[in-house]
This record gives C-alpha cells, structure tokens and sequence, in this order.
C-alpha cells in the first residue's frame, strides 16, 4: 500500500500539482456511499458524547 502512495505521489511533479491533490485518494470502484453529509455528521456526534451509565 505505501508503494502504490509513494509511486502516485513520485508521479506527479511538484510543479504539476499541489500538496492536498497528491493526498487524495484515487477513484474506486464499487457502489457510492449510501448515508447523506447530516447522517455522517450525525454519526460521529453521536460516537463522541459521553455514555450514559
């Protein structure tokens, strides 16, 4: 996996692109994702309060 970063980041040139375009994942196959922004965005509220006990 590191190879695959390192060989896509070598790829491309430093004049070619910028930092954040490099980081980015590379396109997959599959189906899109199911859950809307707000439901994410839910989710990670919901992981981060405190249980109750």
């Amino acid at each position: 996996m590191a190879r695959r970063w390192r060989d896509r980041w070598l790829a491309l040139s430093a004049k070619e692109s910028m930092v954040m375009q490099r980081l980015q994942d590379a396109a997959r196959s599959g189906a899109p994702a199911t859950l809307s922004l707000e439901q994410v965005v839910s989710c990670f509220a919901l992981a981060c309060e405190q249980p109750e006990v």
